[in-house]
């Protein structure tokens, strides 16, 4: 049991986890980026509002798009009134899995 001596548990949770957060924010900021790149473009404000997020914290970093003035992402991912969304933070999330589990995997 000698090896476990000086063992600091705390030490190692918050190594791992911040190992962990920098391959999440590189996963995030991928998809951020790929949806910049779909999402669909009339004036450019809801492309300018897609961003990582990430409660202080927390574990979880989200990709977020629209704001309190851009309030209208939500109808142009899933669509609304009977026109069909463009689905392009799915479709981001989709294109973006062989690189995320490569970030992942390194």
């Amino acid at each position: 049991m000698s090896e476990f001596v000086g063992w600091d548990s705390k030490k190692i949770e918050n190594a791992i986890g911040l190992s962990c957060m920098t391959k999440i924010q590189a996963v995030a900021d991928l998809v951020a980026d790929e949806a910049r790149r779909r999402c669909p473009v009339v004036s450019g404000a809801l492309k300018d509002t897609i961003r990582t997020a990430a409660k202080k914290g927390e574990k979880d970093i989200w990709v977020i798009a629209g704001n309190k003035e851009v309030y209208y992402a939500r109808w142009v991912e899933f669509g609304k009134g009977g026109k069909v969304g463009s689905r392009f933070m799915a479709k981001a999330l989709r294109s973006s899995k062989a690189r995320a589990k490569q970030i992942v995997e390194s």
